[in-house]
Order: C-alpha cells, then structure tokens, then sequence
C-alpha cells in the first residue's frame, strides 16, 4: 500500500489506513515503537502498561490473598 509523507509542524507523518489500524487494533493515543530496521522503519503496537504488569504475574511472585476480618458497617463480604 503506498502513502504519502506529509508536513505536520515541524515534523512529516504519514496517514495509516483505517483497515491497518482495525487489524493490527490500534486505537487514537496509542503508544508505538518505532525504529529503523536493515534501512526500514519499523512500527509496532505497545501495549497497554497494565497489559505488561499483568503478564509478568506468575506462581512464584503473586500474592496470597488477605484476611482483612469481618465486615463492619455497610461492607458487604
């Protein structure tokens, strides 16, 4: 697919198509890595930081649940 690159301030950008964006589900405001790869620029998705923390959860660092005692007032257990 060809596009153009356009002036933006100071800088140029390009225009990524609605269908690449559906696909790859890319939302307005996300984060992408972009780097130069054998004289190609490479863009790639980050996910969410939530997303990363909550991968890296495992047998071995998660935490045992808490006994915080019997409800008091309004709290509904």
């Amino acid at each position: 697919m060809e596009v153009s690159i356009k002036k933006w301030g100071n800088s140029l950008g390009i225009r990524i198509p609605q269908n690449i964006l559906t696909k790859l589900k890319i939302k307005e405001s996300q984060k992408l890595d972009i780097h130069i790869e054998n004289s190609s620029i490479i863009i790639k998705p980050i996910a969410d930081e939530l997303d990363l923390l909550l991968k890296q959860i495992n047998s071995e660092n998660a935490h045992n649940e808490c006994d915080f005692g019997s409800s008091q007032g309004n709290e509904i257990w």
